[in-house]
This record gives C-alpha cells, sequence and structure tokens, in this order.
C-alpha cells in the first residue's frame, strides 16, 4: 500500500471514529478548552473512555489546513474522556516546522502533507 493510500485510509478511518462516537453520544458535553477533567485516577468506564485526575496536556505545532480539526470540540472531548489528553496547538507552515522551527518543548508536530512528514524524518532531528 502507498504512503499515499495509507495516509488516505488513515483519514477516512477517523473520520469515520469520529462520526461513530457523536451518534453514540449525540448529548455529550463539551468541555472548554484548557478545562481539565476531574474524574478518578486510572480508571476505565464501561464506554471506553479514560478517567484521569489530570489529563496530559501536550503541547505542538499544527499545519493551518488541520487547525479546524484540532479546535473541534468534539475532537477534543473525543481526546480528553477516551485518551485523558489535552492538546494546545500553534499553528506553523510545515516547511518551518519541520526544518527551521525550535522544537524545545514541543511535543508533536504535525504538518500539512505526508511529504514534510517524510522530509521531517530524513532530517535528523528528534522523533
Amino acid at each position: 500500500m502507498s504512503s499515499k493510500s495509507f495516509g488516505a485510509l488513515l483519514v477516512v478511518l477517523t473520520v469515520l471514529g469520529i462520526w461513530l462516537y457523536t451518534r453514540e453520544h449525540p448529548n455529550a458535553s463539551t468541555p472548554a478548552v484548557g478545562q481539565q477533567s476531574q474524574v478518578s485516577s486510572g480508571s476505565t468506564s464501561p464506554t471506553g473512555s479514560v478517567a484521569s485526575a489530570k489529563l496530559t496536556v501536550a503541547h505542538g505545532y499544527v499545519g493551518g489546513e488541520k487547525m479546524g480539526f484540532v479546535q473541534n470540540p468534539r475532537v477534543q472531548k473525543i481526546l480528553a474522556d477516551t485518551y485523558g489528553l489535552e492538546l494546545r496547538s500553534d499553528r506553523r507552515g510545515s516547511v518551518e516546522m519541520v526544518s527551521t522551527e525550535p522544537l524545545d518543548g514541543i511535543d508533536f508536530i504535525w504538518p500539512g502533507s505526508q511529504s514534510q512528514s517524510e522530509l521531517y524524518a530524513r532530517s535528523g532531528r528528534p522523533v
């Protein structure tokens, strides 16, 4: 399977997963950005979501075309409720984030294309 086909499949599966989750949880409340979950530590609820005293916060750079997805309240809720994760992301150009942008204090990057991801992988910068 080519990397383009794999990437397209990954996007389709992600969208499908979000759609299925929202169909099963139509009245789920959406936490405010930066708000932390206050539930008992480390247990898993019957719906499979992770409950933790505090969310793990990940700081990163995201390509502009992905910011709408990352900032979507439903996506934020799924990340918090299911994975105990809160993303704090800044918009950056894909070329800059993979080649010249300082990565001190950055936990992840999400460039806009597979080719930029491959460029980063070959750059010798930390993964």
